[in-house]
């Protein structure tokens, strides 16, 4: 279109991050140990809930119950429980991370009450052979695309193959 662009500008982490994210994100990669994956979604559950903080008007020494709950219940509302339980427990460790730096009074991180989950909760990740077996029956083979769906479904049951990896088989790959 003959526009020039501005050149990329990333963001950096201390743009993104109050100082006490940084030093809680400091905190947990220097004594922890903790992954870089864990340190980022660590930090970003502080982000929100220093956020959530400021948008109810209160200040993180003043924290109650209720701030926290009513934190936890956004996410539930349109997270997995898994997934709840498991920022629930990066709330925790920011809790805990100041009430050890003394900017709250009480240990209100065992206020926390993170949602139940069952570990086979989630849909089965292989199915039964025999289900496989009358799925197989019901491709109809007689027809060129039954013949085709048959031999996908087969390579997808009996490799282990992804829907993606059938689709982009070519011959020479075989």
């Amino acid at each position: 279109l003959g526009i020039p662009v501005s050149p990329w500008r990333t963001v950096s982490a201390s743009r993104r991050w109050t100082a006490l994210v940084d030093e809680y994100g400091e905190y947990r990669r220097s004594h922890r140990g903790v992954a870089a994956a864990t340190l980022v979604r660590d930090r970003e559950v502080a982000s929100e809930f220093l956020g959530s903080l400021r948008a109810r008007g209160r200040r993180i020494g003043a924290v109650r119950v209720a701030d926290i709950d009513a934190f936890v219940e956004g996410w539930s509302a349109r997270l997995s429980r898994r997934t709840s339980a498991t920022l629930c427990s990066s709330l925790r460790c920011f809790l805990r991370f100041l009430r050890a730096t003394g900017r709250v009074r009480w240990d209100i991180a065992s206020t926390i009450v993170a949602p139940r989950f069952r570990v086979d909760e989630r849909p089965p990740r292989a199915l039964p052979w025999e289900s496989v077996r009358r799925m197989l029956r019901a491709i109809p083979c007689n027809q060129a695309l039954g013949r085709r769906d048959y031999a996908m479904f087969l390579l997808m049951a009996t490799y282990g193959l992804g829907a993606g990896e059938v689709v982009r088989l070519r011959l020479e790959d075989v």
